[in-house]
């Protein structure tokens, strides 16, 4: 049985290898004997009437649930004084880096969560960008 689908694997290689110049390899043959394997199998699905049916890890994925928890909190202002940038701007010119100069300028940056930390961070960065441009 084996050499009767290895002949007609061949004679179809060979049939559109002639008609496409040799451009399809066996890879592409096999997929397109895939491919029309499944447009004949949900033709003749719909042509008897049957639904097709759901492979089982649609059935498990489809039941999965989220939980999402979304908390909204007061917004948090942090104010920094002159003292506070000088502080930080000593801290870089000692080489100091810069989660190292937020931890040192601010005592509580060490307890926030990590977005906040990025966004104080981002702030301090700017302040002393800023500041760097004034002084020039």
């Amino acid at each position: 049985m084996r050499g009767f689908w290895d002949g007609l694997v061949s004679a179809l290689g060979e049939a559109v290898g002639q008609v496409l110049g040799g451009l399809i390899g066996w890879g592409s043959i096999i997929l397109l004997l895939l491919l029309l394997f499944f447009i004949i199998y949900f033709a003749m699905k719909k042509l008897t009437g049957q639904q097709a049916s759901r492979p089982a890890l649609f059935d498990v994925l489809g039941n999965i649930q989220a939980n999402i928890k979304i908390e909204q909190q007061q917004p948090q202002v942090v104010t920094l004084g002159q003292a506070a940038i000088g502080q930080a701007e000593e801290l870089q010119r000692q080489g100091k880096d810069l989660d190292m100069i937020c931890r040192l300028v601010h005592p509580a940056y060490s307890q926030w969560g990590s977005l906040h930390q990025q966004v104080f961070r981002s702030a301090m960065e700017a302040a002393l960008k800023a500041q760097r441009e004034v002084a020039r």
